[in-house]
């Protein structure tokens, strides 16, 4: 009899350590909300894709429900915060993202920073730093630690010296990045910026430019890597080989949508779990989708929208 319940001991021990060594703990899942292309404005008009007007109502209301969602540790957002630079529209963005129950942060997009605007890169960061509690860097390019086992970094490939939609990473920004990855060490990373590495859809007038130099770098580190984006106002989830890229449509453009999505770490996976989150403004989309001459494109496959990606490790 002695025997007989050491052994079950010894099999609940067992059967304990292999959960533990199989699912890290708790603690180890990271949850937040991606939302991309606000193109917050008050004065200008509805353009034959973007419902320009409602822009505000729309991300109210993908606040709103972002606060309803329960455990997020952070909300960022891919770019195009305002629809033309300006600072009374980045004040009213920063006030209506400062009703978040969770710490925000943004990647800059072009209609953050472009030419003609009368706002620099410079002033927008000094705006970020003194009026979100949460936003306390230097640079338009940053990282930060949300939690043990992840690593969350910030890109800009914007470029505002002259008018356009293209991308490109300049020089030093690479090398940041490289030095930022070798200390990830075995870190699930995630990357955040305006631009997709992988287009959603071919456009000369809007991809980065020197995609082979980011790849350069990446190519060298297996780590599992999310790179989340926007700027194409398009829905798409690629999976290339240890990292998933993704892209997520535009609030102000159909399907007026935004994500939350969920990573755990296991010892030889990361789970990427997707959930596809409609704005409630139901006659805002409808008039959207008829607008648009992209719609299934804006929208992507089920696939593309709610689904679950495996990053071996």
């Amino acid at each position: 009899m002695k025997k007989f319940f050491t052994n079950i001991v010894l099999f609940a021990t067992a059967a304990v350590l292999a959960v533990n060594l199989e699912a890290l703990s708790l603690h180890d899942s990271l949850k937040f909300a991606h939302i991309s292309d606000s193109h917050l404005t008050t004065t200008r008009q509805d353009t034959s894709f973007k419902a320009l007007s409602q822009s505000k109502p729309l991300l109210a209301d993908a606040i709103d429900q972002i606060n309803q969602t329960k455990g997020l540790d952070f909300v960022l957002q891919t770019g195009d915060t305002i629809d033309f630079p300006n600072e009374t529209d980045i004040m009213m963005y920063m006030s209506m993202m400062n009703q978040l129950r969770y710490p925000w942060f943004i990647a800059f997009g072009n209609h953050d920073l472009s030419v003609g605007g009368n706002i620099s890169r410079e002033r927008y960061l000094q705006l970020l730093n003194s009026h979100n509690k949460n936003f306390n860097f230097d640079k338009s390019y940053y990282s930060f630690k949300p939690k043990r086992g992840y690593k969350v970094i910030v890109l800009d490939a914007v470029d505002n010296s002259k008018i356009t939609g293209n991308g490109i990473f300049p020089k030093d920004e690479l090398e940041w990045l490289d030095e930022e990855l070798k200390s990830a060490k075995k870190d699930t990373v995630l990357i955040f910026l305006h631009h997709p590495i992988i287009e959603p859809f071919p456009s000369s007038h809007h991809k980065i430019l020197n995609t082979d130099e980011f790849y350069a770098v990446i190519d060298k580190y297996k780590n599992p890597i999310g790179i989340f984006t926007g700027h194409y106002h398009a829905t798409k989830i690629t999976k290339e080989r240890n990292i998933v890229h993704v892209a997520t449509p535009a609030l102000v453009t159909y399907p007026n949508a935004f994500r939350i999505v969920n990573v755990t770490n296991y010892r030889n996976k990361t789970i990427f779990d997707f959930y596809f989150k409609n704005t409630n403004l139901k006659e805002v989309q409808t008039k959207a989708r008829i607008k648009s001459i992209m719609s299934s494109t804006c929208a992507g496959t089920e696939e593309d929208q709610t689904t679950t990606i495996v990053i071996d490790k």
